[in-house]
């Protein structure tokens, strides 16, 4: 049996830890309890979206990426219809990397126009390859009909 640890910090932060001495790596995810269930079903993606966006920067940290890299970490998310689990690897010895990274994006996130502007484009790119493979996509996309037009009132 996997032994750990579990319990709640004031703020309400649910925490499970699992100490594995035998490697000189650390998995360190933060799940947040929300996916493509909590959306409109005539308004659907924007879970996955948002977990894009959050790669945008905090107001300390412009870009996430850079300091984890120098850390000798990588990351990445995943969005399913009950969570969004963004997960950091690198050396145990640089754990305090990920706890600042997470932290201040958890107290102040901040993407802008470029961000917002680079992840719809994104979409539109990931739209083009789903729909030359299934053309029938696009009548049931209803992101597609809420996301573009939203392009042109921040640009």
């Amino acid at each position: 049996m996997i032994q750990f640890q579990k319990f709640v910090l004031s703020n309400g932060l649910r925490v499970i830890v699992h100490p594995d001495f035998t490697t000189p790596m650390v998995a360190f995810n933060i799940i947040y309890d929300v996916g493509a269930r909590d959306e409109h079903p005539d308004q659907t993606g924007f879970a996955h979206l948002f977990e894009h966006l959050m790669f945008g920067g905090s107001v300390h940290i412009p870009d996430y990426d850079e300091p984890l890299q120098m850390a000798g970490g990588e990351n990445n998310a995943y969005t399913t219809n009950d969570i969004t689990n963004y997960y950091i690897q690198l050396p145990a010895a640089n754990i305090e990397t990920a706890f600042w990274l997470e932290s201040d994006r958890m107290l102040s996130l901040a993407f802008g126009q470029k961000a917002w502007m680079s992840n719809v484009k994104w979409f539109v790119k990931s739209l083009k390859n789903i729909t030359s493979i299934n053309p029938m996509v696009i009548p049931g996309n209803t992101f597609a009909n809420c996301v573009i037009p939203l392009t042109l009132t921040v640009g």
